[in-house]
């Protein structure tokens, strides 16, 4: 019996396990970028009241960028789309508990862009554990932005075991990897 193709879409293209991490760790970077330094930004950028705005997402790049738009109005999109509306339910929360929801929705949208490219790459079973394995050696979103919140301690120091918001800054922003065996020897 023949085996079915898969019907892949002609403009994806395959990916290593070491460019899909890379594109994670950029998206990610940008997204921690968005919900600590530029927070400011973003909380504004997603007011409600802003004329002309419609329902917006929070989406990470690449290139360790990010920015705020509606979602992709071609359907359906090129890659899975993160949490529709972050503007519209920002004035019904506290403004840490929006910044904390939209890091938990943010997570989710970087895994199932993650595992969308892995999906049509073609990986076998290790690896995929690899991949796993190399997102979950990272922090998320949701655990650099409560770090980042977290009141600063005077006279902290690393041989204490506290992190200081320089320390979480060099842990928590992405890291692109040239190899995945140099990235394992680190380990």
């Amino acid at each position: 019996m023949e085996e079915k193709a898969i019907n892949r879409p002609s403009t994806q293209p395959y990916m290593t396990v070491e460019e899909i991490y890379n594109e994670y760790c950029g998206r990610r970077s940008g997204l921690i970028r968005a919900l600590t330094q530029d927070v400011d930004i973003l909380y504004e950028l997603c007011d409600p009241q802003r004329p002309g705005d419609k329902k917006l997402c929070l989406f990470g790049y690449p290139d360790c960028s990010w920015n705020v738009r509606p979602p992709f109005g071609k359907v359906p999109p090129k890659i899975p789309e993160p949490l529709i509306g972050i503007n519209v339910i920002r004035n019904e929360k506290d403004r840490k508990d929006w910044i904390t929801m939209v890091a938990l929705h943010s997570d989710s949208w970087l895994m199932a862009v993650t595992f969308y490219y892995a999906i049509w790459s073609p990986l076998d079973k290790d690896q995929r554990a690899l991949l796993v394995s190399l997102i979950h050696s990272d922090t998320n979103v949701y655990e650099a932005v409560i770090a980042w919140n977290e009141p600063a301690k005077d006279n902290t120091t690393e041989a204490s075991g506290s992190k200081s918001r320089s320390t979480v800054k060099k842990l928590y922003y992405g890291r692109k990897i040239t190899s995945i065996d140099i990235f394992l020897s680190d380990k």
